[in-house]
């Protein structure tokens, strides 16, 4: 359960992100630089507990393409059957449903 935790608060993170990344910063550092601030910011709030650096990092840097799997990936690794917890049957299904 602590892993789901986890997940639920980088898609927070995530959510949050979306208008640094809106900004379209004219480099790739200055993005970078962004989300560092972002995720530096986040943990030191304490608002999101459990969640690491490296997973908000993670979170903030995948594509948007990307993100479902990303997304169905971490809720698959997560402790006693999380797929099913959000009415997922299969990893195929969350993949399926959450690009819908």
């Amino acid at each position: 359960m602590r892993r789901l935790g986890l997940m639920m608060a980088g898609v927070l993170a995530f959510a949050q992100m979306s208008s640094v990344a809106n900004a379209e910063p004219s480099a790739n550092h200055d993005y970078l630089q962004l989300v560092h601030e972002f995720c530096t910011d986040v943990i030191a709030s304490g608002e999101l507990p459990g969640l690491s650096f490296g997973e908000c990092v993670s979170f903030n840097v995948v594509s948007e393409q990307g993100f479902t799997p990303h997304f169905c990936d971490a809720l698959r690794e997560g402790a006693g059957g999380t797929l099913e917890d959000y009415g997922f049957d299969s990893y195929a299904d969350c993949v399926r449903n959450l690009e819908l």
